[in-house]
């Protein structure tokens, strides 16, 4: 049985700019440069709140997780055992989750910047819940090396 209709919604980046909108989202956006790809403050402000993910290589999966911040959304809610990341990186335990994430960080590997809602089911780390997260994924290259920074947070989430 379904709790909620799972999709993913593209946002206009208007949104960020909204009352209500978390600042965290406005920090990032506004400090990424689109033609150097660089937000190196912002990287280092919400270290703790971000992911650091490689680059997608299947539309139908997602990167490997190389970072993720102790209070990042993904510490939360995500079944990851985020203490011992792997060289290589981890991936999310759920093929359906990945799969219906993944046309996000996609097109964030092509370079596109990406602003979405995401409405999930299940989402069973330390915080069991469902309903809807936020998520801007930039495409980010510092020290010669381009990876995607991912900043969700909740947007409509009950405890399941």
């Amino acid at each position: 049985m379904s709790l909620v209709e799972e999709f993913t919604e593209d946002l206009d980046f208007s949104w960020l700019q909204r009352d209500g909108m978390s600042s965290n989202f406005r920090y990032l956006w506004n400090s990424w440069d689109r033609r150097s790809r660089a937000a190196d403050e912002a990287i280092k402000w919400l270290a703790t709140r971000i992911m650091i993910t490689g680059f997608a290589k299947s539309e139908q999966d997602t990167p490997p997780i190389l970072y993720c911040g102790r209070d990042a959304f993904a510490a939360k809610y995500l079944p990851v055992h985020w203490s011992d990341i792997p060289p290589e990186g981890i991936r999310f335990e759920s093929r359906r989750q990945r799969s219906l994430v993944a046309p996000g960080y996609t097109r964030a590997t092509d370079g596109e910047p990406v602003f979405d809602l995401v409405s999930v089911n299940h989402l069973c780390g330390p915080y069991r819940a469902c309903g809807t997260y936020y998520r801007l994924i930039l495409p980010i290259c510092a020290g010669g090396t381009t990876f995607l920074a991912v900043l969700s947070e909740p947007a409509n989430l009950r405890p399941l």
